[in-house]
């Protein structure tokens, strides 16, 4: 549920989805061979990210 909700926000963005695929890939590579801590962190930059592109698109906010 959570990975769907991911991919419909990449996609509200306009973020294609094969640009989404890899993360997915990475997601299920780091599950099985780490603990998640390195994940945890690349997805937090990748949110952060994508907050400050919300917010360069959206000056008022």
């Amino acid at each position: 549920m959570f990975w769907l909700g991911l991919l419909y926000g990449f996609q509200h963005l306009g973020i294609s989805t094969p640009l989404f695929t890899p993360f997915l890939f990475f997601y299920l590579f780091c599950k099985s061979h780490d603990d998640g801590v390195l994940f945890n962190w690349i997805l937090n930059q990748l949110f952060l990210g994508c907050n400050l592109y919300i917010r360069s698109r959206n000056p008022s906010t």
